[in-house]
């Protein structure tokens, strides 16, 4: 279903998402660290890549942790705007998830794109991404933007032959 591209239209569809995505997201408040860096990941994310701050949803990750705290999932969604009908502007045509991230360890600003695993087929972190020059070459092909993170993540199958947890 379109909707305006009005300010108020965009941010109803983007708490619509958070609130679909995350049921931990009523407890978030400005006086939780959490809903500050979920609010910084979205602005870093959404500029680095040149989207609309509503195609960006962060919320728990229901298999990653940091310490003894949920890591941050992002699920990137392929928005678009089309004419309307009477054209006289342009409707927010929401899109489905395309990419799903996780924040690069220790690095502000850099995220590995989830991407499945050649073995067990389930998506675990991939190349890193720090803007939309990174996500083009990934697109094409480019190897240099490759990490190791794959072999320690916890999003494998038991048993997979390229997870190499540690201890």
């Amino acid at each position: 279903m379109d909707t305006p591209t009005r300010l108020p239209d965009r941010a109803r569809l983007a708490a619509n998402r958070a609130r679909l995505t995350d049921p931990d997201l009523a407890r978030l408040t400005p006086v939780t660290a959490e809903w500050r860096i979920r609010a910084l990941h979205t602005r870093t994310l959404a500029a680095a890549l040149g989207l609309d701050p509503a195609s960006v949803v962060v919320s728990n990750d229901p298999l990653r942790r940091t310490g003894r705290y949920p890591a941050y999932l992002i699920t990137i969604y392929d928005d678009t705007t089309v004419p309307s009908p009477d054209g006289t502007g342009w409707l927010l045509r929401p899109g489905r998830p395309v990419y799903r991230f996780i924040p690069e360890p220790g690095i502000e600003g850099s995220y590995l794109l989830l991407q499945h695993c050649p073995d067990c087929q389930q998506p675990v972190p991939g190349a890193a991404v720090a803007s939309l020059a990174d996500l083009g070459r990934l697109l094409a092909g480019d190897p240099a933007l490759a990490t190791g993170y794959a072999h320690w993540d916890p999003g494998h199958q038991p048993g997979c032959s390229l997870h190499q947890p540690t201890t």
